[in-house]
């Protein structure tokens, strides 16, 4: 299916039960469920041997069928509230191939609310996992658009309290980048996410750095706004899309 030696797995996290944006992961964006571009992302990429869309919700159970991929099993109930953390959903979806005789080397966890993501991005981030073998994973991020050493606290009566005053006179081209996690997309070797306890751990793990205008970790009304107006401005051929029955 591709020229990568792995046998990849593409996890699409989809849980119900979304609180600061209801119904999240079934919501229309720029026409069609939100889900449904992650799905054809990873389709268009022609890097997996599979891709499963981890839900407990029927509905979008439903929409990842008409798009092409029915889960073959549904996520439980336990993995699927408030408090979860990703790491014992991807121990889950693991197991659970394993015993119906599927085992995958690589897997990639992409976001259902990641519409700006691009094919290529996944291609760049399994080149870069090749590149440092002795990482844990390969971690979506974005560069903060201000130093991180600038930064203040904001506390009573909004004063401002800096969270790092020593650098604070430095000019800020003396300042290092910084990187925060865009929520767009992981990648982990198998035997990271068996062997993990609990949540994980984030050490050992290499960046592949998005642009800002592809990086919106839509958790708020004007996430999703800003979403749209990026998508809208981008070139839409890039976005890989097909028509639905």
């Amino acid at each position: 299916m591709n020229s990568y030696k792995n046998r990849r797995l593409c996890i699409i996290p989809a849980r119900g039960g979304s609180k600061r944006i209801p119904h999240k992961n079934l919501r229309t964006f720029c026409g069609k469920p939100i889900i449904g571009y992650s799905i054809e992302c990873a389709e268009a990429s022609n890097l997996f041997d599979k891709i499963h869309i981890s839900t407990d919700e029927i509905k979008i159970s439903n929409i990842a069928t008409d798009f092409g991929h029915t889960p073959e099993f549904v996520r439980p109930p336990d993995l699927a509230n408030d408090h979860t953390p990703l790491m014992p959903v991807l121990r889950f979806v693991l197991e659970q191939y394993e015993n119906m005789g599927e085992v995958f080397n690589q897997v990639i966890l992409l976001m259902a609310c990641a519409p700006l993501v691009l094919p290529e991005d996944l291609h760049g981030a399994i080149n870069l996992a090749n590149l440092t073998p002795s990482a844990s994973g390969v971690i979506s991020v974005c560069k903060f658009p201000a130093p991180i050493a600038r930064s203040y606290t904001m506390i009573s009566n909004n004063f401002l309290d800096p969270n790092f005053p020593k650098e604070m006179p430095k000019r800020s081209q003396d300042l290092p980048e910084n990187y925060y996690d865009a929520g767009q997309f992981y990648l982990f070797p198998a035997s990271v996410i068996k062997e993990s306890i609990d949540a994980g751990n984030y050490n050992n793990f290499v960046g592949y750095e998005l642009p800002s205008q592809r990086a919106v970790d839509i958790d708020t009304e004007d996430d999703w706004l800003l979403a749209e107006i990026l998508y809208n401005n981008q070139a839409v051929s890039k976005h890989p899309t097909k028509k639905r029955n």
